[in-house]
């Protein structure tokens, strides 16, 4: 069986070359898509295509292709000429490739799937919301994109979502030729700290740092809050195109001392930062559109709690006792903030929750893969009688 997939903006081959040395990804925590793709490609003896955006190189392996597609970063009109011809170029080394299966990451502009080949049997994987989650209103634009995606989106036959609110927005736009529609959010190990902190002192961002990560809101807020906290601390984890914005706020604000700013580091440091913090905060804006946003759920796997905002899918995986704030509301978040570090009782209660959701939501989920397989399952034309451990 030959199978393209289309991937989203991670470091593809990164993760191959690891894989291939039978090693961890030690760039991130949770397991990797195109991980569990080149597992899935061994097991069934096929041949895989990585349709990627990062750099890549020949691998040696003939079960392994990759083919770079640059993708533009334009904004306005210019930025859906340059998604047309990046799905263009996308769609015709598909077509030189002739798989039997494709899999689509819904970071590939959507409204623009009839420039793949239409034959081999799609499979989209809902990485991202198409709009706002939770019934939250739409603009004119998102409206007419969604349009478009219901008509794209017609020649699909299954999809996997990392989040229920994922699979909500798809549902909403599939057709009757769907198959099947399903949930898989991501797997990660449980790594529980001992002992109780009374009330959070120690503050803890991890992701790109982007404007619309909301970074700069997280800043500012707690600008506003480290005056009436003795010693409490932001640590800042990541890279992005607003660092340097933010290191600029930071000092403007006078909080440079209190906010520490590490860079991106590997799936180590990241579990050492997690495991050094009291609470997490996940300021995302309602401008990027999360599919799940996994920081939430990595860092209750080690007990700490999230504040996150509104924008952020991952709090349905959480109960009634997560911290949720308005997004893009500097003093919504300062007094949430506030509320959290000042009242143990509140702090306790997400503590306990985060830990609580996170076994809850283990027990309950398969990973990527396993969604694949039964996508695959549901397709007459796909035959899985070659797995190397039995399948069928």
């Amino acid at each position: 069986m030959r199978i393209s997939y289309i991937h989203g903006p991670g470091d593809a081959f990164g993760t191959f070359t690891q894989w291939a040395m039978q090693n961890r990804d030690k760039s991130i925590i949770k397991q990797t898509y195109s991980g569990q793709f080149y597992d899935l490609i061994s097991e069934i003896d096929g041949v895989g295509q990585i349709v990627c955006t990062a750099p890549c190189e020949p691998t040696g392996d003939p079960r392994f292709v990759f083919d770079r597609v640059q993708r533009g970063s334009a904004t306005g009109m210019r930025h859906f000429l340059e998604e047309f011809l990046y799905a263009q170029r996308v769609g015709q080394i598909i077509i030189k490739f002739q798989p039997s299966v494709i899999i689509i990451s819904s970071d590939f502009p959507t409204y623009f799937l009839d420039l793949l080949p239409s034959r081999p049997l799609r499979i989209i994987s809902m990485h991202n919301t198409f709009w706002r989650p939770y019934g939250h209103p739409a603009g004119t634009k998102q409206i007419a994109l969604n349009l478009i995606r219901r008509i794209s989106l017609r020649k699909s036959h299954c999809a996997v979502s990392v989040s229920k609110e994922c699979k909500r927005q798809f549902d909403k736009l599939r057709s009757n030729r769907i198959k099947l529609s399903t949930v898989q959010i991501p797997r990660l190990e449980e790594r529980f700290i001992d002992g109780e902190q009374s009330t959070p002192r120690r503050l803890l961002f991890v992701g790109r740092v982007e404007l619309n990560k909301g970074v700069t809101d997280l800043i500012s807020a707690f600008s506003s809050i480290v005056s009436s906290a003795p010693g409490i601390t932001l640590k800042i984890v990541g890279n992005g195109t607003a660092l340097d914005t933010c290191r600029d706020l930071t000092a403007r604000l006078g909080i440079d001392t209190a906010v520490e700013f590490t860079g991106r580091l590997d799936a180590d440091g990241v579990g050492q930062a997690y495991a050094e913090s009291d609470l997490c905060v996940c300021p995302t804006r309602w401008s990027f559109n999360e599919g799940l946003a996994t920081v939430p759920l990595e860092a209750a796997s080690y007990g700490v709690p999230t504040l996150m905002s509104e924008a952020v899918p991952a709090k349905e995986q959480f109960g009634s006792d997560v911290l949720i704030y308005e997004p893009g509301d500097v003093e919504d978040l300062a007094q949430k903030l506030a509320e959290v570090i000042t009242d143990s009782e509140t702090y306790r209660r997400a503590r306990s929750d985060a830990r609580e959701s996170f076994s809850r939501t283990m027990r309950e989920v398969d990973d990527w893969k396993t969604g694949i397989y039964a996508c695959l399952r549901q397709m007459p034309d796909v035959d899985l009688s070659s797995r190397s451990d039995g399948f069928v």
